[in-house]
């Protein structure tokens, strides 16, 4: 949880404008926000866009 007076909430606030046009409109500023730090990411197919041998039909 971020406060407005800690480091990285107006980062996160600008990130949030940038991102999505329906913040806009919201003062974020003196709200709090809920940081996510993934420990690490896992795969579960491919990232290079072509088809897996099960998805082509031929596995």
């Amino acid at each position: 949880m971020l406060a407005p007076c800690d480091d990285g909430h107006a980062g996160g606030v600008h990130a949030l404008w940038e991102k999505y046009d329906q913040y806009a409109t919201h003062d974020l500023s003196t709200a709090p926000l809920i940081r996510i730090d993934p420990g690490h990411v896992r795969s579960w197919g491919r990232l290079d866009g072509r088809p897996s041998r099960t998805e082509s039909g031929s596995g």
